[in-house]
């Protein structure tokens, strides 16, 4: 069952995003160009607490960031690994406080070994410092040019999935928990999991021709499919969901700083977004800010407060990017079923027929936002795995006029700085 529509089955209708929103968006944001952890803290609070901050003040979004375990040239500060000793450094309980509560949940690779150097003995150590903690991150964004090695993909300098090169990692990265892998895959459509426009359908087939003449077969292949994610398989065999990032409309964009992020976050893109009912990740580096010292760009800021009104109004739904890969994987493999009985509308869930884990059982709280159209809330009984479930909520007509049912929409709590 595709995201792209509302799927009806008997008296109800699987909403394609949960109620009330129109679209669903994160921002999947490299960390790049980031020196500090007063940057870090600084902008963490801005976008994701209500505090008054330099920046002003704060954006209340529900947003994640990316981490390193380490940085061999030094030049960041907040990483796992201190790059002189070796040793965990002074930010290590902060970013496994964070991981914890759900603010960083993407792996930029393990470090920036832009100068080359990168072993699986690297993985080890540091997929063990998650380990020892119980600590899960459940994506990866490839990071660097070429000597970047620990990548991976289908480039001959992404040799991290390749069983034999001495960077192999994919192994032990699956085995910790990561389930969803960006490879460098930016798109320029508005909106994922919907019906593309014939403008879009152009813009797609010019991306796979780009890519196809530079002999990358894999990614020419994806870019004609306008989804946000979808099951593939890494170098070893292992299989995993790939998922897309919105780069900007325009070509040329391959920073993508902080100038940037105010065009992808614009009225008008965001105008299409919920036009389209789209899903959405966008690719940005936060801490990009050429040829000033300020920590965000002014119109950056701008745009994120629009965003920021757009998510309090419920129009568009601003979450973590693994809890919207997460939530989008569940509305395409979940396997229900509806029927009338009498005046009630009765919903049966059976599971979920994961494309990459396999069938599995969710509890409540892991179908959070899922909506069900229904024809009348007060009269519907919705039954997990045979048991019924008595925490739903029933939901006033959205901007379609359709009543529905949602399991309670969770929310993760104020970022543990």
């Amino acid at each position: 069952m595709s995201a792209s529509t509302e799927a009806g089955r008997g008296p109800a209708a699987l909403r394609h995003l949960p109620y009330p929103y129109r679209a669903a968006l994160t921002i999947t944001g490299d960390l790049d160009d980031l020196r500090s952890y007063v940057a870090f803290q600084t902008l963490t609070r801005f976008l994701c607490t209500g505090d008054d901050t330099p920046l002003g003040r704060g954006l209340s979004l529900e947003l994640s960031h990316s981490f390193w375990f380490y940085d061999p040239t030094g030049e960041c500060e907040f990483t796992v690994f201190d790059s002189e000793s070796g040793a965990p450094g002074p930010h290590a309980q902060t970013i496994e406080r964070l991981i914890r509560s759900g603010h960083i949940d993407v792996m930029h690779t393990y470090g920036n070994f832009s100068d080359g150097g990168f072993t699986r003995e690297h993985a080890q150590r540091a997929l063990s410092f998650l380990k020892e903690r119980a600590l899960t991150v459940p994506v990866w964004v490839n990071h660097g040019g070429k000597l970047n090695t620990q990548m991976v993909g289908s480039l001959p300098e992404q040799r991290g999935d390749d069983p034999g090169a001495p960077e192999y990692h994919t192994d032990l990265m699956v085995e910790c928990g990561v389930r969803f892998v960006e490879m460098f895959e930016v798109v320029h459509t508005v909106g994922q999991d919907v019906r593309a426009t014939p403008k879009d359908a152009l813009v797609m087939a010019a991306e796979a021709a780009r890519y196809l003449a530079a002999g990358d077969r894999f990614r020419a292949r994806r870019s004609l499919r306008n989804d946000l994610l979808s099951a593939c398989a890494l170098g070893d065999g292992r299989r995993v969901y790939c998922f897309k990032r919105f780069i900007g409309r325009e070509r040329g964009l391959s920073r993508a700083g902080g100038p940037e992020l105010a065009r992808q976050l614009s009225p008008p893109v965001l105008d299409e977004l919920c036009r389209k009912r789209g899903w959405m990740s966008v690719y940005t580096h936060p801490w990009r800010n050429p040829g000033s010292d300020e920590i965000l760009f002014a119109g950056a800021a701008t745009a994120l407060r629009g965003l920021a009104e757009r998510s309090a109004s419920g129009e568009i739904l601003v979450t973590t990017t693994a809890r919207l890969l997460r939530l989008n994987a569940v509305l395409k493999g979940l396997v229900w079923s509806s029927e009338r009985s009498g005046g009630t509308s009765v919903v049966r869930i059976e599971g979920v027929r994961d494309a990459v884990l396999g069938w599995w059982d969710p509890t409540p709280a892991e179908l959070s936002g899922v909506t069900f159209y229904v024809p009348d809330p007060d009269s519907v009984r919705v039954l997990l795995d045979g048991d019924e479930v008595d925490v739903l909520v029933p939901n006033a007509p959205d901007e379609r006029g359709l009543a529905s049912i949602s399991f309670p929409l969770r929310r993760l709590g104020p970022p543990p700085l």
